[in-house]
């Protein structure tokens, strides 16, 4: 029997995305800081925050990474929780906010919070408003009136590291290159070769595991490497999106015909990091899937979290990503549909 290519999994080093310059707008900021991680933005906006505000509160949604935690309590500021009702966060979840910074979530892609922080400012100015955009890469915008947005790069594409922050407030800016890319990139370049049989995937997965342990060990002082930021200027960010378009369309379209929700109404105008769905036996379908080279993620264990996200639990039990990136065609859409259709009952 024909083994099936793997579907998942991190990127490759991966020529075919590269291309046209003429990209979009998100690319076009003039002014930005630099960082290894989305994790190491989150504690300098943090620390800036606490500096040019002197905020001593940040208000998280109970439907978040835990990392995000992390990056919290290493910055020294005080946390507490806002609930959510579903992925698109309303003026009226967070009315009982005091002031203090406020972190709002692009979850996946295919949510934008641009006209809650429009809201926001008007009524609550006395908030300073986070937009974490690191599932939504291509919502980046200098016009935003956020207060600060940071995205993480290797979330979306085939770089080992990599953040932008965009601000006009003053931040740290490291200048050191981060080290767990090096063990990032040399893993992506094994793994694109793997096809040769020198090595098997041990080799390369111990390489991702070990950059995985620096970036937990140590986000905090360093900057983006040379390699991610030559790398981002070569993409073809448009023909990525475009892909993304078509294939989160042919997913939406296949699961709606088999009664299946995704977890909010998604707009063909996005640019998918996932499309996110609820199964009831999530679980039994996820290992369907492995069983077939089909390695989707969920969104996200709350392991190291407890009982604090209400949200959080509720969707860890039930969500699951299907990969729509620019890797894949529609055949791998139909696939995944197949299998999907087959034991989501």
């Amino acid at each position: 029997m024909e083994t099936k290519s793997v579907i998942g999994g991190e990127f490759d080093i991966d020529e075919s995305c590269w291309g046209n310059r003429s990209n979009p707008s998100c690319l076009q900021v003039k002014s930005h800081y630099t960082y290894s991680s989305g994790r190491a933005a989150l504690y300098h906006i943090l620390k800036s925050c606490q500096s040019v505000f002197s905020a001593d509160i940040v208000y998280l949604p109970d439907y978040l990474c835990s990392t995000i935690i992390d990056s919290v309590e290493q910055a020294g500021i005080a946390y507490d929780f806002y609930s959510i009702n579903n992925l698109n966060i309303g003026y009226s979840d967070l009315q009982n906010i005091q002031g203090g910074v406020i972190l709002l979530i692009d979850y996946q892609g295919v949510v934008d919070n641009e006209q809650l922080v429009k809201e926001l400012k008007m009524k609550r100015p006395d908030l300073i408003i986070v937009k974490d955009l690191v599932q939504a890469p291509f919502h980046l915008n200098e016009t935003s009136l956020a207060d600060y947005q940071f995205t993480s790069f290797r979330k979306s594409f085939p770089v080992p590291d990599g953040s932008w922050v965009i601000t006009k407030h003053p931040m740290i800016q490291p200048e050191a290159p981060s080290r767990f890319s090096e063990y990032k990139l040399a893993a992506s370049l094994l793994k694109r070769n793997r096809s040769l049989g020198y090595y098997n995937d041990k080799v390369y997965l111990e390489l991702y595991e070990r950059g995985e342990e620096m970036i937990d060990k140590d986000i905090v002082d360093y900057d983006m490497s040379d390699y991610s930021r030559a790398y981002l200027e070569l993409l073809d960010w448009n023909r990525i999106a475009e892909i993304r378009k078509r294939n989160a369309a042919q997913i939406i379209e296949g699961v709606a015909s088999l009664g299946i929700n995704t977890l909010v109404p998604i707009s063909k105008d996005v640019v998918p990091l996932f499309v996110p769905i609820w199964l009831e036996n999530r679980d039994k379908v996820r290992k369907a899937m492995f069983a077939h080279n089909i390695f989707l993620p969920v969104h996200w264990p709350i392991e190291k979290c407890g009982n604090r996200l209400r949200s959080g639990a509720l969707y860890a039990k039930h969500e699951l990503s299907i990969i729509v990136d620019h890797r894949y065609d529609d055949q791998d859409m139909i696939r995944i549909l197949n299998i999907l259709e087959k034991y989501y009952k």
